[in-house]
């Protein structure tokens, strides 16, 4: 299972974000990696665009949508983030998020909100 984390800030806030959930205690046993945007013309180099989690436990799927509420809680600028779970996508705002236990239960709702196995 690869569970995608777009996030719509600056590419350091998004190695920042990678940091703090790579420090994760609760995430053990997933695989965290960088999803780099295509080199537009005129740029060098790759810039992230996404994290992407890959676990063959779907019991870690909680954990993975406490943690990226709770960052997203925690923001003072406004940040945006997409979540994407095979066919399902759901964007969150951190100006939305008033209680990051609140917004991690609807993520996970919402990416378990058809009959398959998540």
């Amino acid at each position: 299972m690869a569970l995608t984390v777009e996030i719509f800030a600056d590419p350091e806030t998004l190695r920042a974000v990678e940091r703090e959930l790579r420090s994760d205690a609760d995430l053990r046993g997933t695989r965290l990696s960088r999803v780099d945007a295509p080199v537009k013309p005129g740029e060098m180099g790759f810039v992230p665009d996404a994290l992407q989690w890959v676990t063959d436990n779907n019991t870690l799927l909680a954990a993975l949508a406490a943690a990226v509420a709770g960052w997203l809680g925690r923001r003072r600028q406004p940040t945006r983030v997409r979540v994407k779970l095979g066919d399902r996508e759901i964007e969150l705002e951190s100006d939305r998020v008033k209680d990051a236990d609140a917004a991690a239960a609807e993520l996970l709702r919402k990416l378990r909100d058809d009959d398959t196995d998540v």
